[in-house]
């Protein structure tokens, strides 16, 4: 009686996570890429951001203080519509960038360009980066 209940009880565990399948965030954002700067350089932890979901956010941080993105700190090569609503958050001197993926297309490739100033000289000549994000 109780093996019967148990295979009864595990069945209907098992039914409920079939039915809940697909159910959870339809968004998959890539995770924060960390963005620091290294004698001059500019360091990416993931190269290239993966998109895996239409609307997913993307989002660059800058560890490495004393750096900000400037209005333009992610310029896309290729005009396209794959990548929208790109701008630098967090006041006045942003440390984050964040653009929506819109994964119109599968398995495609989109250079871009990075760029952070320095916050202390921010007319100064800036320092750039060219990563790629890319639809899987």
């Amino acid at each position: 009686m109780k093996a019967k209940l148990l295979i009864v009880a595990a069945v209907a565990v098992l039914a409920g996570c079939s039915a809940l399948r697909g159910v959870g965030p339809a968004v998959r954002d890539p995770r924060v890429t960390s963005v620091t700067v290294e004698e001059g350089y500019i360091v990416l932890d993931q190269e290239p951001i993966v998109v895996r979901s239409t609307g997913a956010k993307i989002i660059w941080r800058i560890t490495t203080q004393g750096y900000e993105f400037p209005a333009n700190g992610i310029t896309f090569k290729q005009s396209t519509n794959e990548i929208i609503n790109c701008g630098p958050t967090g006041g006045p001197h942003p440390i984050l960038f964040q653009c929506t993926g819109t994964k119109a297309t599968s398995k495609a490739k989109f250079p871009y360009t990075i760029t952070v100033i320095d916050s202390a000289n921010p007319s100064g000549p800036p320092l750039t980066f060219d990563p790629t994000v890319m639809n899987d």
